[in-house]
């Protein structure tokens, strides 16, 4: 078994869905199509402060 870097395993390849539908758009405040991506995973709590910075990326919306 490979690494999640490399994508090998089946569980960790996202299946991309396209949204062309205008409403589904605008329900999402979206300006037009769009790529739909879900994840099936669970967020534990940090237990440190330290652990909940966010670091410096760009971000959707912000």
């Amino acid at each position: 078994m490979d690494d999640f870097a490399f994508a090998t395993r089946a569980e960790l390849i996202a299946d991309p869905v396209k949204v062309t539908d205008p409403a589904v758009a605008q329900s999402r405040d979206l300006s037009g199509e769009h790529t739909e991506v879900n994840f099936n995973f669970t967020l534990v709590e940090a237990t440190d402060g330290g652990e909940e910075v966010r670091g410096k990326r760009a971000r959707v919306k912000e």
